[in-house]
């Protein structure tokens, strides 16, 4: 008698499913590429450099640079982006570290993390429970405005996020004794 293994699927793996049996039926999710035009990066494969995609970009692997893409970015569970990011829908479920410039949508999912700035348009950030935001998040990026990309720090030099007891601009914050009041007998 054979037995079937089966083993538990990550959520990106889940969304990939979904979206490519769609594909595969001609639904919404259609290929937007007639050559099916994808790029993959595998889990033990280190890259640097720039990439200028124009389908979709799946990392698992390493990537050290700039990503510049027409399409959909992809990062793994296992997947590590030290890079600026613009793109056009991205979805996180592994570790980026660098400012991200999405158009249209964005979506962190649980084992997600962001260390660095994020730029979108108002709806378009999707952040599942226990997903992890670190920078600053801006929401007014409108998908037609043509404005140039917004100036973008290498990763190692990415704002830090700030830190319990600091304010806004990463200073000391400390608290103001209470008001003198009057005296009661």
């Amino acid at each position: 008698m054979e037995q079937l293994m089966t083993t538990k699927s990550t959520p990106l793996e889940e969304t990939l499913q979904k979206r490519r049996t769609a594909e595969d039926a001609g639904g919404p999710g259609a290929p937007r590429h007639p050559s099916g035009n994808e790029t993959f990066i595998s889990p033990d494969t280190v890259i640097e450099g720039k990439i200028l995609a124009k389908g979709e970009l799946r990392i698992d692997g390493t990537f050290k640079g700039e990503i510049l893409s027409s399409d959909r970015v992809l990062v793994g569970t296992g997947g590590k982006l030290e890079a600026n990011v613009e793109a056009r829908t991205m979805v996180v479920s592994g570790r980026v570290v660098g400012n991200v410039r999405i158009l249209e949508r964005l979506e962190l999912l649980s084992t997600g993390e962001v260390y660095g700035d994020l730029e979108t348009q108002p709806g378009a950030l999707i952040i599942e429970k226990g997903a992890r935001i670190e920078g600053r998040c801006s929401m007014g990026l409108k998908a037609s405005d043509g404005r140039p990309a917004p100036e973008v720090r290498p990763a190692a030099t990415a704002r830090p996020a700030v830190k319990p007891g600091q304010g806004a601009e990463g200073l000391e914050t400390r608290q103001q004794p209470p008001a003198a009041g009057p005296a009661h007998p």
